[in-house]
């Protein structure tokens, strides 16, 4: 037959245990939200890419910035793909993790 503080300490490790499960669930929403967003802030960043490299193309083009403005669009143009490589290694390594 069970003792009272047996049954005690059961019902604390069921409690427990609904408690793990419950911030379980919170974390692993968490971490499915942050690639579902990521994801969508993605196309969101390749869309601001291609509006910038258009934009900078304008500049390029225009006879007020002609002279300089061809240092001026590489260096932003490349920066901005810099970046875009250097999310998409960053992705590579999450999805080699799972």
């Amino acid at each position: 037959m069970l003792r009272t503080y047996q049954l005690n300490f059961f019902f604390l490790f069921v409690l427990f245990y609904f408690i793990y499960l419950f911030f379980l669930f919170f974390i692993l929403l968490f971490i499915y939200l942050f690639f579902i967003f990521s994801y969508l802030f993605y196309f969101i960043y390749i869309f601001f890419l291609f509006f910038y490299f258009f934009f900078f193309l304008y500049i390029y083009t225009s006879p007020p910035f002609f002279i300089y403005s061809h240092l001026f669009c590489f260096c932003l143009i490349y920066y901005y793909y810099y970046y875009y490589f250097y999310y998409l290694f960053i992705l590579r390594f999450f999805f080699f993790l799972i």
